[in-house]
Formats: C-alpha cells, sequence, structure tokens
C-alpha cells in the first residue's frame, strides 16, 4: 500500500507543479492591466448592484440591498413543494427591484421530467410546479429576460440556465460527453445564469467549482492556461504561454483592448450544510 501511494504521489506531482508554474506566469498578464471593462463613470452612467447567492439548501440569511438579487439555484434541500414555496415567499419579502431565480439539482419539483421518471419524488398531495406562487421573483429556465434599472437608464439582459453535468439521479442533469451549451446562450447576453460553474472556475477541473470570484481575459494566455489545467497540454505548452503574456503587454503598447468578463461562484453552502459561508457576493456593472 505504502509503494503504491508513493507511486501515486510521483505521478501527479509534475502535473501539480506544472500548474503551479502556469498560474505563476499567467499572474503576470493578470494584475490589473487587463480589466472586465466597467464603463467609465458619466452623467448618464447608472451603476446596478448586483447581489449573488447560491445553494441556500432552505437558508433565509439577512442579504445586504442592491437593484438586482439572483439566486442560481439550490433552493432547496430535497425540492418539495413545500420547500420551493417558502424560499419563494423569502425571495417575494426582499427589497431589492428585481429577483431572478433559476433551478438547481437539488430543486427537483422543478424539474418535470424528473418528476415523470422518479415518481417517489412527487408531492404527496399532487401539487407540481404550476402550482407554486412566484410572486414577483422572476424563474428562468433556458430563456432571456430583459431588465431596466434607473428608470430606463440602464437595460440589461440576463440569460439562466440550470443544467449540470450528471451526478447520480437530481434535476436538470445532461450525460457528461453531450455539449449542451455550443450556441445556446444569446450573444446579447450581459448576464449569464447557471447552477453549474464553468470549467477551470478557481482552477478547479471541469465540472466542478469553488466559491469565489475570477475576472477571465479571452486572449492567448487564457487560453493556454486553460488547456494546461485541463491537462490536455503540458510543459511543452510552457514557451507558448510566456510567450502569450509577452504579447499581452505589447497589445498593451499599441492600446489594443481584449474582452474579459468577471465570473463568479455565489455558493452559500457546500452541498447539505456543510461549510455555510452566508455572505453574499455583490458587484457593480
Amino acid at each position: 500500500m505504502t509503494t503504491k501511494l508513493a507511486a501515486l504521489h510521483h505521478v501527479q506531482l509534475p502535473r501539480h507543479r506544472l500548474r503551479k508554474t502556469a498560474k505563476w506566469l499567467l499572474s503576470f498578464r493578470a494584475n490589473g492591466l487587463w480589466s472586465a471593462g466597467t464603463p467609465k463613470a458619466s452623467q448618464d452612467f447608472q451603476p446596478v448592484t448586483v447581489v449573488c447567492i447560491s445553494d441556500m439548501h432552505n437558508l433565509q440569511p439577512t442579504l445586504p440591498p442592491g437593484d438586482l438579487l439572483i439566486h442560481a439555484g439550490d433552493l432547496t434541500e430535497w425540492g418539495t413543494f413545500d420547500e420551493i414555496r417558502a424560499q419563494l415567499s423569502w425571495l417575494t419579502s426582499l427589497p431589492h427591484e428585481h429577483r431572478i431565480v433559476t433551478a438547481g439539482n437539488y430543486d427537483l419539483l422543478l424539474d418535470e421530467d424528473i418528476m415523470a421518471e422518479h415518481p417517489e419524488h412527487r408531492d404527496p398531495e399532487g401539487r407540481n410546479r404550476n402550482d407554486l406562487e412566484f410572486g414577483s421573483v422572476t424563474y428562468i429556465q433556458d430563456g432571456s429576460i430583459t431588465l431596466t434599472f434607473a428608470k430606463g437608464k440602464r437595460v440589461l439582459n440576463v440569460y439562466g440556465s440550470p443544467w449540470t453535468p450528471r451526478y447520480g439521479t437530481s434535476a436538470f442533469q445532461y450525460p457528461r460527453e453531450t455539449d449542451v451549451w455550443s450556441h445556446r446562450v444569446p450573444s446579447s447576453t450581459n448576464i449569464l445564469v447557471t447552477h453549474g460553474p464553468p470549467a477551470g472556475f478557481n482552477d478547479i477541473k471541469a465540472s466542478a467549482g469553488s466559491r469565489g470570484e475570477q475576472t477571465v481575459t479571452f486572449d492567448a494566455a487564457q487560453l493556454l492556461y486553460d488547456d494546461i489545467v485541463e491537462d490536455t497540454r503540458r510543459w511543452e505548452a510552457m514557451p507558448l504561454l510566456a510567450l502569450a503574456v509577452l504579447w499581452s503587454y505589447v497589445r498593451l503598447l499599441h492600446g489594443l483592448k481584449v474582452q474579459s468578463t468577471r465570473m463568479m461562484n455565489a455558493a452559500v453552502v457546500d452541498g447539505m450544510k456543510n461549510g455555510v459561508a452566508p455572505d453574499a457576493l455583490v458587484v457593480e456593472v
């Protein structure tokens, strides 16, 4: 057993060093030279305060004020009618101008296919998602909504989707080998809300994630770094990554800009009330 463990560590260590070195190289590009493109303050520009939460699992903490509240799924622990109704009632009571919700894999009642395939999860009183009262909460499932703020001075397009890669038997899951995201999100989207974090978020491998924030710049350096994290490229990509980081400085000197976006994983609860982090993530857009 000791020999096998030693051999395992020997195999994993070079990959760990590779990712650590790649992250160190990328930090020279990701040190504030490139930003998420926040518009410059002007008389006409009105910032929108977005409060982000996810994975509440029936918790109802005090949330900071804001213009837009986004709940990215897992409102409940068991996905029952009474649980979802209670969470919707709580969200409706909050003072935010707009409240957006998409489902998570624990919110079983909202997935009609799961309800049809697994009768053991159905409500004993025969109630279904159509019997829920959403009140002032806007539920988004693979769709978009256009929101206005500051008396029409700001308009934001929000797209929401509950889907995550299959893991056991739960709601809104797709086979891991299936590409469900290509050509799904409209190009006019300003805010994308999904229950599952993007692959590689916060240096976590595909189909996983950890709470936090990350600004991603869409350039050659980011693509190479993502390949290294996902193990599709090895040490031979390191010189290319160094050149890509150097090229980012050249672009800066010539006034050339690249697109970037701010990603947020606002999970409040890790699993079933393990690792509670009650603070919401707040961002101005």
